[in-house]
């Protein structure tokens, strides 16, 4: 076994300029080094936000713009990223698999399939940072001492290696022990598709399990939403009043109560029963305690919604004391519930979608098909 740590450098945040490597044995002693520059063929623009220091990379633009284009490289970089019995690792790994997925789009180019390890997420989830940490900043954190050149690829990468290295240390682990403590950690690049397990459905419902806290609203929000959709009964579906029925619960309810929210969900779908928040294509509603002791009258609540697609009538209101009724559950099991595994999907094709990094601008999205404005311009 071996480790291939990699790191990019980009011209203008998207398009890449170098590439750096360093493959070590698992002792991580140094078997390979080296980086090589790219021509970009596009405009360097390395301004960042206010309060920001811009970046500087190694190189002189009048360097990059003189090596090679991608294409050039690209039988090189498939080699060493998919080289057998190796571990492939970075620091936010994703994004620079979304440069490389960018890359391949725009000139044509098979899709670069491989498996990674994002050092970046083991740092936090070892530092508790809830904010993504610089490699740098990660480093001086854990005292690692040595003339690191940052933002030249290659000793990015060798960074990394000695920060994955410390890591293992001081958690007494080897790398693929620290990888099954933090499986989040993990990622695949698979037909232009770049997936990061930190990103998944999955690891964020996963994350309930400590507590409310653990996720933001908006990704409870997506959790509830995506999970809605891709359930499937996990038994054979159970007889019942809520066979072919639609309801949902109160926005406060998912957001103070997620987690119960997922195991209902599941729940309601091995009753042959669809979770929807489209209050007024739905069967039932499901009230909290406050909303049936003090109904609101008006507002946008979706209880207020229910009360209008009903006409008044409070005989398609539920408590949530039937509702577990209903589906078979207490309020003690619903607690000591599991969180519900998310069904698989399969990918369609050539997505081009990246789970860290999505093209955020019309020029990304134009890049990534291949089209070259600045050069058209010029």
């Amino acid at each position: 076994m071996r480790y291939l740590s990699f790191d990019i450098e980009c011209c203008d945040g998207r398009s890449i300029c170098e590439f750096g490597y360093v493959i070590t044995d698992e002792s991580f002693n140094i078997i390979e080094k080296d980086c090589f520059t790219v021509n970009p063929v596009l405009p360097f623009s390395l301004l960042r936000r206010p309060n920001q220091d811009d970046m500087k990379l190694y190189f002189s633009e009048e360097e990059y713009y003189a090596s090679p284009e991608f294409p050039d490289f690209y039988d090189r970089i498939r080699s060493l990223l998919t080289a057998p019995d190796q571990t492939v690792i970075g620091y936010s790994t994703g994004c620079d698999a979304g440069f490389l997925r960018d890359a391949c789009l725009r000139y044509g180019l098979p899709s670069l399939d491989f498996g990674f390890v994002d050092i970046q997420t083991i740092y936090g989830k070892y530092s508790g940072e809830k904010m993504q940490v610089s490699l740098g900043n990660a480093g001086a954190a854990l005292g690692i001492d040595g003339d690191v050149i940052l933002h030249k690829s290659d000793e990015d990468a060798y960074l990394t290696l000695k920060l994955t290295e410390e890591l293992c240390r001081r958690l007494d682990k080897p790398l693929d022990s620290l990888v099954r403590m933090y499986p989040d950690s993990c990622g695949t690049s698979r037909n232009y598709t770049v997936r990061c397990e930190k990103n998944s459905i999955q690891s964020m419902m996963n994350c309930l399990s400590e507590g409310e806290d653990a996720l933001s609203h908006a990704k409870k929000e997506q959790c509830i939403r995506e999970f809605s959709r891709r359930v499937r009964p996990d038994c054979k579906t159970l007889p019942g009043v809520l066979n072919g029925k639609k309801l949902c619960f109160s926005a406060e309810f998912e957001q103070s109560r997620s987690k119960d929210t997922l195991v209902l969900i599941q729940a309601l779908a091995n009753c042959g029963c669809t979770y929807s928040t489209r209050v007024f294509e739905n069967d039932y509603y499901v009230a909290t305690d406050e909303e049936l002791n003090a109904p609101p009258k008006r507002g946008k609540s979706r209880y207020a919604a229910a009360m209008r697609a009903y006409h008044g009538s409070r005989k398609r209101i539920l408590s949530l004391d039937r509702l577990l009724q209903l589906v078979g559950l207490t309020g003690e099991s619903l607690s000591a519930a599991p969180i519900p595994t998310v069904p698989e999907q399969s990918e369609p094709e050539n997505r081009g979608y990246t789970a860290d990094c999505p093209p955020s601008t019309i020029g990304d999205l134009l890049r990534a098909q291949g089209m070259d404005l600045w050069s058209e311009i010029r």
